[in-house]
């Protein structure tokens, strides 16, 4: 990025009386946190994001999101971050990045009329696809990402998928026979064939991928069929 394309802004937090709540958010809420202008241009990221983008937080000032992400990712994430600014309304979406289900909100900060800058707080965190904004995309406000990157789960079926929600959540090869109408045997094969595909090799290490994925809520006490 050349020095003429970084915008003339820059981002000084909030006043001293919210410092405390900026605080936590920034360092205690363990969230992927960042500033970002109009334009999807970072100014200022939280050590969390600083990790997750692979950089140093001083060195992400002043480049784009789009230099991380694919070209379609971004142009709707950019769509969302003038959603945000336009309508002055927090903008909810949930999707999947890199093969983890999230729960990200883009938010207008306040105090800026120049529409060069303008800023918009983006926080993200970890999600299910059980969580209730799942349920609620399409409502105003909620939205269900079109573009998503499924990591290591891109290869897998459907059925697969459904196979893995399970061991996610616990149930038995027997138990997920029955609720796939399937034979026990047929069950232990196809889960088999899901452990080489993502490099497992027991029910353990698929259970944690799918807990890490967000494919099941371990507050619920069974997976939707």
């Amino acid at each position: 990025m050349r020095e003429s394309d970084i915008p003339r802004t820059s981002f000084d937090g909030p006043g001293r009386d919210m410092q405390a709540v900026w605080d936590a958010l920034v360092h205690d809420a363990k969230v992927f946190l960042a500033v970002v202008s109009r334009a999807g241009t970072l100014l200022f990221v939280n050590g969390r994001a600083a990790r997750e983008l692979g950089a140093s937080r001083s060195s992400l000032v002043g480049r784009s999101l789009s230099e991380f992400f694919p070209d379609d990712w971004f142009a709707e994430r950019l769509e969302f971050i003038n959603k945000a600014l336009e309508t002055g309304e927090p903008v909810i979406v949930k999707g999947m990045r890199g093969g983890s289900w999230t729960r990200t909100t883009f938010r207008a900060m306040p105090g800026e009329t120049d529409e060069s800058q303008e800023q918009v707080l983006i926080v993200c965190r970890p999600s299910s696809e059980l969580d209730p904004e799942h349920r609620r995309a399409g409502e105003t406000g909620v939205f269900l990402a079109k573009c998503q990157t499924k990591g290591q789960l891109d290869s897998l079926t459907q059925r697969e998928l459904e196979l893995l929600r399970y061991i996610g959540q616990g149930f038995s090869t027997a138990e997920i026979a029955k609720r796939l109408h399937r034979s026990v045997k047929t069950i232990e094969w196809h889960r088999v064939s899901l452990g080489s595909k993502l490099g497992v090799s027991n029910r353990v290490e698929l259970a944690r991928i799918a807990i890490q994925s967000g494919l099941c809520n371990l507050d619920d006490t069974a997976c939707p069929a």
